[in-house]
């Protein structure tokens, strides 16, 4: 006897069904560990700011260190981001609403310039606006810099545009491309 073809359609979309809703509980959960990453490192990075001195070698260690956590983080967000809007596609309530966060620190200090470690390497360019932050407050804004001179993958200057009132750029404060 044929199978009825409403029968066929009843199962292909309780299997749909189910998949769609294993995608979104994997998403759910991945997003989830996500978020609890960025914010072990939101930490780490304070944690980094408290206990820095201008020429330690295991400060720029545990620096290194923190920028590869953060860019497998920003690596991991984005391939969160592209899997679920393949698995999950016709529905953007289910998409991830994580915006990776290229951040740099200040490495040196020149008048009205500051030198950063971020470079070509993260995206910036002559031009680029930077979100200025201290290292002792990295949740307040306290100004905003625009890169003048891009010198390497790793590395650029940029002028200070505005600073709040009484603000001075210190070695270790801490930069976010905007």
């Amino acid at each position: 006897m044929p199978a009825w073809p409403g029968r066929d359609l009843r199962k292909r979309t309780r299997n749909i069904s189910t998949s769609s809703s294993e995608a979104r509980q994997a998403q759910s959960q991945l997003q989830e560990t996500l978020t609890r990453q960025q914010q072990a490192l939101q930490e780490l990075q304070q944690v980094v700011s408290s206990i820095r001195t201008s020429g330690d070698e295991n400060y720029s260690s545990l620096k290194a260190t923190l920028a590869q956590l953060q860019a497998d983080t920003q690596k991991a967000a984005a391939s969160l981001a592209a899997n679920t809007a393949s698995s999950v596609a016709g529905n953007p309530a289910g998409r991830p609403n994580v915006a990776p966060v290229t951040q740099g620190y200040v490495t040196n200090v020149d008048r009205n310039e500051v030198v950063i470690d971020q470079g070509s390497g993260k995206g910036l360019r002559v031009g680029s606006r930077l979100a200025f932050f201290k290292a002792t407050d990295p949740t307040t804004r306290v100004g905003e810099l625009e890169v003048t001179v891009v010198t390497g993958a790793g590395s650029s200057r940029a002028r200070i545009l505005t600073m709040a009132a009484g603000v001075r750029p210190e070695f270790g404060d801490i930069v976010r491309l905007e």
